[in-house]
């Protein structure tokens, strides 16, 4: 049919370029995430900043600022006891996951307890970012959560890697100088 068709289209490699196209997006934000919060990690004086490119000790870092900008306000540091609790549930969570995921009832049942643990992941990771931008860009908070929530987060840390953290800086003003 498509001898007729001097154009013929094939479905199959518009997919294939949309997905080495999502693979390259998801490359580039994952460098974004890691350069933004390596550069943050620098400018907090936090050791270990090269946890910013490892993907589960990213979270953790970030999870260590946010608590770090909790207790420059007085708050209760928690964010680090959650992301340490939920990643190692969703780890058991996958070691499991084999034994129980085709079993009628006790799969679905593990495949939904499976799925809130991925939400409570994004929550944790959600809040603690929320906490690291209050430190970082206070103004712009709920914008780069927003990102943050949807997974667009190495935006907005790649946009803030130079700002002096206002715990370090002392002083909490609208927006953040750029050094």
């Amino acid at each position: 049919m498509h001898f007729f068709y001097p154009f013929y289209y094939d479905y199959h490699v518009t997919w294939e370029l949309l997905g080495a196209l999502a693979s390259l997006a998801g490359v580039a934000l994952y460098v974004l995430r890691a350069l933004g919060l390596y550069r943050m990690s620098k400018n907090t004086g936090l050791g270990r900043a090269w946890f910013a490119w490892v993907p589960f000790l990213h979270e953790y870092q970030c999870a260590r600022m946010g608590d770090r900008a909790r207790k420059a306000q007085g708050k209760t540091e928690f964010l680090c006891s959650l992301t340490i609790a939920v990643g190692v549930i969703a780890v058991a969570g996958f070691v499991l996951r084999p034994i129980f995921w085709h079993i009628f009832l006790v799969g679905w049942i593990f495949r939904l307890a499976y799925s809130l643990v991925g939400l409570c992941w994004l929550v944790a990771s959600v809040l603690a970012d929320y906490w690291l931008y209050t430190d970082f860009e206070p103004s712009m908070a709920a914008l780069y959560t927003i990102l943050s929530v949807l997974r667009l987060d190495g935006i907005a840390k790649f946009l803030i890697r130079s700002n002096v953290p206002v715990g370090v800086a002392g002083v909490c003003i609208p927006k953040q100088p750029k050094y």
